[in-house]
């Protein structure tokens, strides 16, 4: 999936890159905490890094409050800007 990550957020458990504005029904890639350590790996701040940016991310769509992709590891990501 690509496009535009128009906002972050976080949870107790969760990163969350939106790409609309509603993350109720718009696509969201998210990131479980546990996941974290390969991002800092590579010094990236997934709330701070894809804000704004292009991304193509790949991976199993689901449905939890719209599509889904779980990303486990920045080479699921692809920044493309």
């Amino acid at each position: 999936v690509r496009g535009e990550v128009k906002d972050t957020g976080e949870s107790e458990k969760c990163i969350y890159l939106n790409f609309g504005d509603d993350w109720r029904t718009d696509f969201t890639v998210v990131i479980f905490k546990d996941s974290l350590r390969s991002f800092r790996a590579r010094d990236i701040d997934p709330l701070k890094f894809y804000k704004g940016r292009t991304i193509e991310v790949t991976g199993r769509i689901r449905s939890y409050n719209g599509p889904e992709i779980i990303a486990h590891h920045p080479d699921e990501i692809d920044v493309l800007d």
